[in-house]
């Protein structure tokens, strides 16, 4: 997100706050970049400070929200934020996930990991799943290598599909999938349209 400054106003004081630490303050972290290591070293530092913060029992009423509008990204990066997500969510952390316009790709995987029965589309939002891609290219022997890595992440996500989604998404996912909000909650990708 581009640094965007706002000036509160308290009193006789006046004070220039950049928007993500206001946004931090009130427990928000906002995806519309790219998934990239640089972009999730971002947001995993912002989940520990904000869970640095409170236990899990005050996140009950004042859940984490994480809103996505991304394009999504890099595998390998979204299992990190994953892998971060879920720690805290299997600490009883509430983290709520919100699909803002489009969650594609790794920011689909984001917005199903968050917590159940606090996962939620706009009416208007769109989802897109699909397998990992492996760009491969070189030698032959290095080709099959990376496709066999290929083929052990896809391994991954689908498990990861199995455990908060439907799994008929999976047979589905073989190219790129499209879902309405709708569709979303009938594939249980969410859990509420709001």
């Amino acid at each position: 997100m581009d640094s965007v400054q706002i000036i509160e106003s308290a009193s006789s004081r006046m004070a220039v706050i950049d928007l993500q630490s206001k946004l931090l303050q009130n427990n928000l972290i906002f995806i519309t970049d790219v998934i990239s290591a640089d972009s999730v070293a971002t947001y995993q530092a912002e989940l520990l400070y904000l869970v640095s913060k409170m236990s899990p029992k005050e996140s009950e009423s004042h859940p984490i929200r994480i809103y996505i509008n991304s394009p999504g990204g890099e595998c390998y990066s979204f299992l990190g934020l994953y892998d971060v997500m879920q720690n805290f969510i299997n600490q009883g952390y509430i983290v709520e996930t919100y699909n803002v316009g489009l969650a594609a790709s790794a920011a689909a995987w984001i917005l199903l990991s968050g917590s159940k029965g606090h996962r939620y589309c706009m009416p208007n939002s769109t989802v897109m799943l699909h397998q990992p891609s492996s760009g491969t290219y070189g030698k032959i022997t290095d080709m099959e290598i990376d496709v066999k890595e290929g083929k052990r992440l896809k391994e991954v996500l689908n498990d990861i599909v199995r455990k908060h989604a439907s799994g008929d998404l999976i047979d589905k996912m073989e190219r790129d999938y499209w879902l309405s909000a709708e569709q979303a909650k009938e594939y249980n990708i969410i859990d509420i349209i709001k």
